[in-house]
């Protein structure tokens, strides 16, 4: 990864969250059955201008965790592990609905 905030392209992304019960698809998650219909992860590349996009559920709290979306890029024989959260997860843990969560435009500088 670049030290100069310029835009990377072909970059790859990978996400991965749990779903709307608080279960991610993992063999270690044995607690409950997990929704069928979500796959719980994805992986895009960057386009030229460093853009990247995803569709998925909002993220959804589960015990000692606020909602969140795993994320890691890998570029330049680099990776970086990180989450995204919510700034307005109290209201999330509220409603807990199924609605689309886009991450649109979202552009990896690096």
């Amino acid at each position: 990864m670049r030290r100069l905030s310029r835009p990377n392209a072909v970059a790859r992304i990978e996400i991965w969250q749990c779903d709307v019960n608080g279960h991610y698809l993992h063999t270690r998650d044995n607690n409950a059955v997990a929704d069928s219909s979500f796959q719980g992860f994805g992986h895009a590349i960057t386009g030229s201008d460093g853009v990247y996009e995803f569709i998925t559920i909002k993220p959804v709290p589960y015990p000692g965790r606020t909602p969140h979306i795993h994320v890691k890029a890998f570029a330049n024989d680099k990776e970086l592990t990180t989450q995204f959260y919510l700034n307005d997860h109290r209201r999330m843990i509220a409603t807990l609905s199924m609605d689309v969560y886009q991450m649109s435009k979202k552009r990896l500088w690096v």
